[in-house]
C-alpha cells in the first residue's frame, strides 16, 4: 500500500469473542483478501474493519477497498478456479485466479464463508464471516 501511496487503515471492534478456527489458514484468507484489495486499488485505499453479530452468532470481517470494482456479471464468477475478470484497467494486475477460490474453500472448511459486494468502478467489499462459540 506504500509503495502504491494508498492507505491502508484497520479498525477493531472491542468485542471479545471465540472462535473455532485455524489460525493459520484465518491469516491465508485475511492476506488474501487485503493483498486483492491492494492489487486492485489505485486511488484511495483499502480499510479493514470487524463486527460481532450476537443475534446470528457470527463474527465478520470487512476489507472495503476504493479500487476498480467488480462487474454483476464477474460477481458471479468471482470465486470460480482461475477466474479472472479481464478490463483494461487490470491488464496489468498479475495474479493466477485461485486466492479467492482459496479463500472460500479454507472458510468453508471453518464453517464460515466469504462473500463480495461491488460496483464497477466504485470499489469492492469482501465479507468473511465466522460462527462464534461461547466459551
Amino acid at each position: 500500500a506504500k509503495e502504491k501511496n494508498i492507505y491502508l487503515l484497520f479498525e477493531k471492534s472491542k468485542e471479545n469473542i471465540f472462535l473455532k478456527i485455524n489460525p493459520f489458514r484465518f491469516r491465508e484468507i485475511i492476506y488474501n483478501l487485503i493483498s486483492n484489495a491492494i492489487k486492485y486499488t489505485f486511488e484511495g485505499g483499502v480499510k479493514i474493519y470487524d463486527k460481532v453479530d450476537f443475534r446470528k452468532k457470527r463474527y465478520y470481517i470487512f476489507v472495503k477497498d476504493t479500487g476498480v470494482g467488480i462487474s454483476a456479471e464477474a460477481q458471479q464468477k468471482i470465486f470460480q478456479k482461475f477466474f479472472r475478470e479481464r478490463k483494461k484497467e487490470t491488464a496489468e494486475v498479475e495474479g493466477t485466479g485461485l486466492g479467492l477460490w482459496i479463500s472460500k474453500e479454507l472458510a468453508k472448511r471453518m464453517m464460515g464463508d466469504v462473500l463480495v459486494e461491488s460496483i464497477e468502478g466504485q470499489g469492492s467489499i469482501f465479507i468473511v464471516y465466522f460462527p462464534i462459540f461461547q466459551k
